[in-house]
């Protein structure tokens, strides 16, 4: 399930949103048996647990799946409905312009 290249993280937050599984088992057990599980580096769990988009541009996480992980809550028990995404999103755009 581990992937070796540079887009661990991203294969990761992949999983998460098309396995119902592997967000079952992010629930219960947290995320650090996951990140041990994928091999995740210090900077790829920082990364994921902020949702740094910096950071996931500069480790090869492409932006959509970046996406991904900003719709999911933190504790992975729901996915946001778009409308509320793109509500958040523009929310989230308009406080911040170092992008």
């Amino acid at each position: 399930m581990a992937n070796t290249d540079k887009s661990r993280l991203q294969q990761f937050i992949r999983d998460l949103y098309e396995q119902e599984e592997l967000r079952n088992r992010w629930r219960s057990d947290g995320t650090e048996a996951l990140f041990d599980e994928y091999q995740l580096s210090d900077e790829e769990r920082q990364a994921f647990e902020k949702i740094d988009w910096r950071t996931y541009r500069d480790l090869g996480v492409h932006p959509f799946v970046g996406v991904i992980r900003w719709v999911m809550t933190e504790d992975g028990k729901k996915i946001y409905s778009m409308e509320n995404f793109l509500s958040e999103w523009q929310t989230q755009v308009k406080s911040k312009t170092d992008y």
